[in-house]
Order: C-alpha cells, then structure tokens, then sequence
C-alpha cells in the first residue's frame, strides 16, 4: 500500500512538472502547502523527506529508525487525532486534503485560519516542520526507502519543487 502511494505521488509530481509552461511549478493541493511549510523552516526538498525511515509518507510502522522518522511518526499520531476530534469525518482524509491559511516571515510560521480543522491541520504541519528543522543534523539519506529515493532524485532532475 505504502509502494502504491508513493507512486500515485510520483506520478502527481511528475505530471505537475509536465503541465508546467515555465520552469516554476503552481500546484494548488493540500499537500503543496505542507511542502512549502517543510521548505521555509528546513531548507530542504520536500519531497527529501518522503519515503524515510518507517513514517514519513502515507502509512507508517514499527519503532522509528531516528528522530526525523519519529517527527513523522508524530505527525501521524496528530492527524490520527484531529481525524477523530477537530476533523471528523467517514473517510478520515480532511487533514490530506482540507486548504488552510498559514502566514510565514523567515522561519517562523503562524497558523491563520479561523476554522478548528483547518487551523488543526496546520498546527500538525507546523509542528511537523519545526522537528524536522531541530532534527537535521539526523537526516542521513540512507534511511529513505528505493521509492523515497526514486521521488527525491527524479524531483531534482526536473527542479520539482512542491
């Protein structure tokens, strides 16, 4: 399942950097923001981060393989939270796909939106971004899974950010 994701998200990035005229990707979707919040408090690709460890991308399992991975594995545990609280909802996709409304000035990002959802979804974001940022000197690329790598490397070549 976790393969079939990644590569539903693979195929969404390379798609976005086909359908782009210029060399600047606008992508308007839930997880754009997430990226944009990841590289204004890290620095970092995004997409560097998908596919590392046992939590980061969609699924998770097991004992997290170092403190990013566990920044992932949090994350998770606050979106499986929201889900049941500020978010309810049949599928249990709002925070995936649920817009909010974040300002940024260097890299201190404060969550905007009025609504409980949205500003939930935020706040996991952020707090996502911000243990990322206290945590890299822990990333170590060989933590990342073929797919993670695949995505990082393939997003490099066509200078895909999202």
């Amino acid at each position: 399942m976790k393969i079939a994701i990644q590569i539903i998200i693979t195929t969404i990035v390379l798609d976005t950097a086909h359908a782009s005229d210029t060399n600047r990707v606008r992508v308007k979707r839930r997880l754009n923001q997430f990226g944009t919040m990841v590289r204004l408090m890290t620095g970092h690709n995004p997409l560097d981060f998908n596919g590392y460890g046992n939590y980061c991308g969609f699924g998770g399992h097991g004992k997290p393989v170092d403190k990013i991975d566990r920044c992932c594995m949090l994350h998770d545990w606050c979106y499986r939270d929201i889900n049941r609280n500020e978010c309810e909802s049949i599928l249990h996709t709002e925070p995936y796909i649920r817009m909010y409304r974040f300002e940024s000035q260097g890299k201190n990002v404060t969550c905007r939106d009025p609504e409980i959802c949205p500003r939930a979804v935020c706040e996991c974001d952020k707090a996502v971004s911000e243990c990322f940022a206290q945590n890299l000197n822990e990333y170590n690329d060989k933590m990342k899974t073929v797919m993670g790598r695949f995505i990082s490397k393939t997003a490099k070549k066509l200078n895909v950010t999202p």
